[in-house]
């Protein structure tokens, strides 16, 4: 265990924040609990720490209670799920674009979103709920059928 102020490698056990923390809430890549995360932080001495689930807000009510206990400053994200797609010539039908964007090789990643304000976590929150649950009648496809274009309707 390290106390604030000790040097291990050259760098100040208290001077760095991970900024992308997964925890088991991201179903198979992560699997501490938000609470068993603080407290690895704490005992390393970080000041702060972040939780960037996948794709969801779902560990930050426990973690943001873990954070008030240990005395860390939260900072809450997400890790969005996003897909690249070249995108279609111009005056293509739009039977022929839909064929060949499924055609298409897909290429695609992850984008880690930070909340600065509590402003900034309703938007995110917002953001993540239009991203998963599309409204109804809405063209755009659901998270689950992002993740697998067999599920389309």
């Amino acid at each position: 265990m390290t106390r604030r102020g000790d040097r291990r490698g050259g760098i100040r056990a208290g001077g760095s924040c991970h900024l992308h923390v997964r925890s088991g809430f991201s179903y198979g890549l992560g699997t501490a609990t938000p609470e068993e995360l603080v407290e690895a932080a704490a005992d390393m001495g970080c000041r702060a720490l972040a939780l960037t689930d996948r794709d969801g807000l779902y560990g930050v009510p426990r973690f943001l209670k873990a954070c008030d206990e240990r005395g860390l400053s939260p900072v809450v994200g997400a890790e969005i799920t996003v897909e690249l797609r070249k995108p279609d010539g111009p005056g293509q039908a739009r039977a022929q674009a839909r064929a060949q964007a499924r055609a298409q090789a897909r290429a695609g990643g992850h984008v880690v979103l930070l909340a600065a304000s509590e402003r900034g976590y309703r938007s995110l929150s917002r953001m993540l709920t239009a991203y998963l649950l599309p409204p109804k009648g809405s063209p755009w496809p659901s998270a689950a059928q992002r993740r697998d274009p067999r599920r389309a309707p």
